[in-house]
């Protein structure tokens, strides 16, 4: 089809077609020819169609790797010596302008690119969750404001990791604002390399090391605590109450729960307030014994986001396993549970438990679960007494990312995400492009990011 986007080489053959994302010719490739099954992504990292997997593992003689060097050698070879960017013949995609707003969520006053980010091999996991929140607008421009901190005073506390016996000093707020900076700036590639930043998450967590694929939502959670931590240690600019370690982190994305505890044999109430930077929600199981293979208007057995919502909140009783213990009673009692948000962040991530534990393996449920763009109403979720108190606007939410899951296991598949930029586009890795609401609306969402109506 001769399109540059996202090449595919059967290492069979070694014919070149685009991927199952762009016109799918390389799929089409495999399916005419069953054998042909191995291919070679433009991240360098092997999948299989016929397992329907990425593939981790080299033959016995390395003769992957062998291929992984030649191309290499072959992309360094035409590389341009004026101005050290690859020539136009690599280039996925041109740029994307668009009018996008700096001082709101949604909206537009600025101009500048929309880059993608390049898969440095199975890292569309960091490539999601990165796009998503270099897009909360009040996110971006905090860390767009940092110098660089590799040599400055304002990085007053060093990060000592031992590293495969190395001392390494690693900073990953510095890391996210040079990413954050790339996306945000004018540059001739359609995307920009997150390596320096993948350098120091490898750093620090070695699991996060190689060709595996690992998980969005572990990923991301792990970056928002260790930005969290290093902000707090570098005495960065508070916000809110000063009396309070917040940061940027803890400021946009933490909410509180109100986790009550009846005992049934004498009635007492046990309360505690726990915070939260994202909710992990249940789909319920009425919904995950079939696949919704297809989404229809008036299908009133289709999933929904508030029904997730609904079955994390609601009372539950403990089972015999689970017996709670009543400083009242002095032992083990049957008891009631019920969660209740107390407070809500000003951004709402929700993140659907898609993964489970079947015999020794981790199934994904592939339910459709459908969810509003705009207008999620969180007061039903509140605890009573915040009801009463809560402004109708700081309760009410609008859909600012998605990020999604393809494929069918734990360990495996793609994500890519949508992004709102004062209209919708789809961030698959360094492939970015226009997306329609109903494309956004029909995804099967993994992780939500919603921010407080404007």
């Amino acid at each position: 089809c001769k399109t540059k986007e996202s090449p595919w080489i059967c290492l069979f053959c070694g014919s070149i077609r685009c991927g199952r994302y762009v016109k799918g010719h390389a799929k089409n490739h495999y399916e005419e020819l069953n054998h042909h099954c191995l291919c070679l992504d433009s991240a360098f990292a092997v999948y299989c169609y016929s397992c329907d997997e990425y593939i981790i593992n080299d033959s016995k003689d390395n003769k992957i790797q062998k291929i992984r060097d030649c191309l290499q050698s072959n992309l360094e070879s035409q590389t341009d010596e004026h101005d050290g960017k690859r020539s136009s013949e690599h280039i996925c995609i041109e740029p994307l302008r668009k009018t996008i707003r700096i001082d709101g969520e949604r909206g537009s006053t600025s101009v500048y690119q929309i880059l993608g980010l390049k898969n440095l091999g199975n890292t569309c996991y960091l490539n999601s969750i990165l796009q998503s929140l270099s897009n909360i607008d009040s996110f971006s421009r905090y860390f767009k404001m940092f110098r660089s901190l590799t040599d400055s005073n304002t990085r007053k506390v060093k990060h000592g990791h031992n590293t495969r016996g190395q001392n390494d000093n690693v900073c990953i707020v510095d890391e996210l604002r040079k990413v954050i900076a790339g996306l945000g700036g004018i540059s001739g590639s359609p995307y920009y390399s997150p390596n320096s930043f993948l350098t120091a998450i490898c750093k620090l967590i070695p699991r996060f090391r190689g060709y595996h694929q690992q998980d969005a939502h572990e990923f991301m959670r792990y970056l928002l605590d260790r930005l969290h931590t290093e902000l707090c240690k570098m005495r960065a600019p508070y916000y809110g109450n000063k009396q309070v370690s917040n940061t940027i982190v803890t400021t946009l994305f933490q909410g509180s729960l109100l986790n009550e505890v009846n005992c049934l044999a004498c009635g007492i109430n046990s309360r505690k307030t726990d915070s939260f930077l994202d909710l992990s929600l249940d789909i319920p199981s009425e919904f995950t014994s079939r696949r919704n293979k297809s989404i229809s208007d008036n299908d009133i057995s289709i999933c929904k986001l508030t029904d997730c919502l609904s079955s994390f909140t609601e009372l539950e009783r403990l089972e015999d396993s689970e017996l709670y213990y009543c400083s009242n009673c002095s032992k083990k009692q049957l008891s009631t549970k019920q969660l209740r948000i107390k407070s809500l962040p000003r951004i709402l991530c929700l993140h659907l438990k898609r993964f489970r534990w079947s015999s020794y393996i981790r199934k994904k449920l592939d339910t459709y679960v459908e969810f509003p763009m705009v207008g999620l109403d969180m007061r039903p979720y509140l605890t009573l007494k915040k009801v009463k108190h809560t402004i109708n606007d700081r309760s009410i939410y609008d859909l600012i990312a998605v990020v999604e899951h393809h494929g069918s296991g734990y360990g495996s598949g793609h994500y890519t995400a949508y992004a709102y930029k004062n209209g919708w586009y789809n961030f698959n890795d360094s492939t970015v492009s226009l997306a329609k609401e109903e494309q956004v609306v029909k995804c099967k969402a993994y992780i939500l990011f919603y921010v407080q109506h404007e």
